[in-house]
């Protein structure tokens, strides 16, 4: 049997894979677009750690009904936001470094972004976070999720939101 950091992993990384087609799969679905990549921009891949988050969220919650084992909130957002800032920087730096991406680097950016999300989680969660905490970790989620919303809809001129040709 896996160990819940394991499972963790999987479930980011797969439901990452998942993800990523939401919004085709959904035919277009406006609403949906709105926390699902709807372009190949960086910007817009970053929701894949978002949702895939929202899916490991439900896994938790499966877990805390099943076999009360709690999961921390904050440490999910807190995740959520490592997660992305290790995909841009390690975008950007390849990236611009060698003069193109590679999709095989990219997938492997994701999978050790997920590690990392996981990782931060699981230390969170074993300091067990007040209620305080944890109500500041859904604020978080909420502010995450208008972001991805505000500027699906807004997009700004920088590179990060368009597609990389």
């Amino acid at each position: 049997m896996r160990s819940a950091p394991q499972r963790d992993f999987w479930t980011l990384f797969f439901a990452g894979w998942i993800w990523h087609s939401l919004y085709t799969v959904t035919g277009y679905n406006d609403v949906v677009g709105l926390i699902a990549p709807i372009n190949e921009s960086v910007w817009e891949h970053l929701k894949l750690g978002y949702g895939a988050t929202l899916v490991l969220m439900v896994q938790d919650a499966w877990r805390s009904v099943a076999r009360s084992q709690s999961s921390s909130i904050i440490g999910r957002a807190i995740g959520i936001i490592a997660m992305n800032v290790f995909i841009v920087v390690g975008f950007y730096a390849y990236s611009l470094s060698i003069g193109r991406s590679i999709v095989v680097v990219d997938i492997m950016l994701y999978g050790v972004a997920s590690w990392i999300a996981v990782l931060i989680h699981n230390r969170i969660n074993e300091r067990r976070p007040s209620a305080t905490m944890e109500y500041i970790g859904i604020v978080m989620l909420m502010i995450i999720a208008g972001v991805f919303a505000w500027w699906t809809i807004h997009v700004p001129a920088s590179a990060i939101f368009h597609p990389q040709m």
